[in-house]
């Protein structure tokens, strides 16, 4: 897939299989030229335009457009007490779930 990416994408051509596949779903809904042309391309962290990147340097090392290079948002925030002042607590009868 990613060899022949340039010519089936030579508008913006996607840099990963990631971006590749965010950009097959992209066209699948909106074939249009005129929509093509409305995603700015570049490098992407997190969503995130390439202007991003220029905010932080870290970033320029993990360009992950699906936002797993944004650090304690991945593996590590599913981490019990990782985030305590996220913890939700529901009391029910007077008990804690």
């Amino acid at each position: 897939m990613m060899l022949n990416a340039s010519h089936i994408y030579p508008h913006n051509t996607p840099q990963t299989k990631e971006a590749c596949y965010y950009r097959m779903t992209f066209e699948q809904f909106f074939p249009q030229n005129s929509a093509i042309l409305t995603v700015p391309g570049g490098a992407s962290v997190a969503c995130s335009t390439a202007k991003a990147i220029e905010w932080d340097a870290a970033w320029s090392n993990h360009l992950d457009p699906s936002g797993r290079a944004a650090l304690g948002v991945h593996d590590s925030a599913y981490e019990v007490n990782q985030h305590p002042e996220l913890d939700l607590k529901l009391e029910i009868n007077g008990s804690k779930t």
